[in-house]
């Protein structure tokens, strides 16, 4: 791969990354209310099923991005 491309693809994963920073944090979020059951009622109560469709779409994104910057690996 020649340099010029590896800075591209470089570039574009970093623009990625902060675009997806601020959903990481929701994600946090439902990780941490996940694992201490006064946070999981919070949530329960919070989150309407056009959310919870939203956040999953957003994660099979991310994850899909996240698995194709393994092609780029040492």
């Amino acid at each position: 791969m020649e340099v010029e491309q590896f800075k591209e693809i470089e570039d574009h994963a970093v623009v990625k990354a902060q675009e997806y920073k601020p959903f990481f944090s929701d994600l946090l979020f439902y990780y941490i209310a996940e694992r201490y059951p006064d946070y999981k009622r919070q949530l329960s109560s919070n989150i309407t099923e056009t959310r919870a469709k939203e956040v999953l779409k957003k994660t099979e994104e991310v994850f899909t991005w996240l698995q194709s910057l393994s092609q780029f690996k040492k």
